[in-house]
């Protein structure tokens, strides 16, 4: 049945080192501890962790690994400067194993929460149309290349969004969406957009292409609208990510004038 064949998405991550080797996180060879240059990387309860060594290097080389997430997973990492980075599924972020220049920069695709170490250094978000600069901080930033808005959601402290043509400094509990290139700022309930940490999909006002989107990005399904007006329907409300995927399409059916049938490893959408 359709429960057996669509899970619920887990702690899953493949780490790509400098040299372009591969390691997957859940993986046995993982628990072993790796060393870059003068940073220990640890692999504990789903959690990538980097500890710099104090260390009189002269010229220390700057290297960079990358962890990525499929669909359907979620991994901690905490890189060597002390900020911890979340990151949602399909997902990558690629950073630097030790903090040698005068900026901290990770490039992120996808979304990611960041609790930012304050050290004096710039830290810096890159992703592919826009960085969010920021000294220590809380701040959540999705930026899928399959949706058509990019949002940094402001938790705690103070962060600056830069895109090619504009600038904007966020106060806490505001959001910066970025459309096309249009840059604006709203105030909003902080906890909708980071909910995804806690294990809850937090819907509000959102179409059911939307909707679908994320769900399929944790259960790792595929989908089609078999009617395309029922793309622009809208749903409100909070989903556990461990339900049984029979049952979130139950209550959508129920709440929204749409129905789902499954066949073909595809769940199709009336």
């Amino acid at each position: 049945g359709i429960d057996e064949a669509i899970v619920p998405g887990s702690e899953q991550a493949i780490l790509i080192l400098s040299d372009g080797s591969q390691i997957d996180l859940t993986s046995q060879e993982a628990s072993q501890p790796i060393k870059q240059g003068t940073v220990n990387i640890s692999n504990q309860q789903s959690k990538l962790q980097y500890e710099e060594e104090i260390a009189d290097i002269p010229e220390p080389v700057v290297a960079y690994n990358e962890l990525q997430t499929p669909k359907g997973g979620t991994y901690q990492l905490q890189l060597a400067d002390g900020t911890k980075i979340t990151l949602n599924a399909a997902s990558s972020i690629r950073f630097p194993v030790s903090f040698t220049d005068s900026t901290r920069t990770v490039y992120l695709a996808g979304e990611a929460f960041f609790d930012v170490t304050h050290t004096g250094k710039p830290f810096i978000v890159h992703s592919e149309t826009q960085e969010v600069r920021v000294l220590g901080t809380q701040f959540n930033v999705m930026a899928y290349a399959d949706e058509l808005i990019v949002e940094t959601t402001l938790v705690e402290g103070k962060v600056q969004v830069e895109t090619a043509d504009n600038k904007e400094v966020l106060k806490p509990g505001e959001q910066a969406v970025l459309d096309q290139k249009t840059l604006t700022v709203q105030a909003v309930n902080t906890d909708n957009y980071t909910s995804w940490m806690d294990g809850k999909f937090q819907f509000k006002n959102s179409s059911m292409e939307e909707v679908m989107k994320r769900l399929a990005r944790w259960y790792d399904f595929s989908y089609e609208f078999e009617n395309e007006k029922v793309k622009s329907l809208h749903f409100t409300g909070r989903i556990d990510n461990q339900q049984q995927i029979s049952a979130i399409l139950k209550m959508l059916e129920v709440t929204t004038a749409v129905t789902f049938e499954f066949n073909d490893e595809q769940i199709i959408i009336q």
